[in-house]
C-alpha cells in the first residue's frame, strides 16, 4: 500500500474520529503521523487566536475548546502509538507530565513566539525535548503481528 493510499484510508474511512479520540486500538507510523497534522490543525486556531488580542467574547471559548480536543486528541494518538510498541498507554503520563509538562509549556512557547516574547531556556529545552520525544515515536517500528492492544494493521490480511 502507498503511502497515498494510506493517507486516503485514514481520512476517508470512519477509522478518523476513534484514531484522534479513541484510547483503544494501535496506531502505526504512518497514520501516527498523519493523527499528529490533523490534530494540529485542531489546535491551529488557538494559536492565531493567542497570537493576536481577542476581539470578541466568543475567542476565549476558541482558544479553550481548541485547546481541550487537541490535547485529548493528541493524548489518544500518543495511548495507541504506545499499544503499537506493545507499551501501556499509562506511559503517555511520564511523557506529558514528568520530563516536560508539554501541554502547559507548548502553549506559553507558542504565546512567546506568537508575541515576540523572549524564551527562558528551560522552555526551549522542554519544547526541543517534547519535539525529540514524538519524533523517536514516529519512526520506531511497531510490534510486529497481534500483541495485547489489537492487530498489526500493516499485517497482510489473510482471505477468510
Amino acid at each position: 500500500m502507498t503511502i497515498r493510499e494510506r493517507i486516503d484510508s485514514a481520512i476517508l474511512s470512519l477509522y478518523l474520529f476513534p484514531m484522534l479520540f479513541g484510547m483503544s486500538g494501535r496506531l502505526n507510523r504512518t497514520n501516527y503521523w498523519i493523527a499528529l497534522a490533523i490534530t494540529t490543525l485542531i489546535v491551529m486556531p488557538a494559536l492565531v487566536l493567542t497570537a493576536v488580542k481577542p476581539r470578541y467574547s466568543w475567542d476565549g471559548w476558541i482558544i479553550i475548546a481548541s485547546w481541550v480536543l487537541g490535547g485529548w486528541a493528541w493524548s489518544a494518538i500518543l495511548v495507541k502509538r504506545l499499544h503499537d510498541l506493545n507499551l501501556s498507554g499509562w506511559w503517555w503520563l511520564l511523557i506529558w507530565l514528568l520530563p516536560i509538562g508539554a501541554l502547559g509549556v507548548a502553549v506559553e512557547v507558542a504565546f512567546k513566539l506568537t508575541t515576540g516574547q523572549q524564551l527562558e531556556t528551560g522552555e526551549l529545552g522542554a519544547t526541543i525535548l517534547g519535539i525529540v520525544i514524538f519524533s523517536i515515536l514516529g519512526a520506531v517500528k511497531g510490534t510486529v503481528g497481534t500483541n495485547r492492544y489489537g492487530p498489526d494493521l500493516l499485517a497482510p490480511e489473510t482471505p477468510c
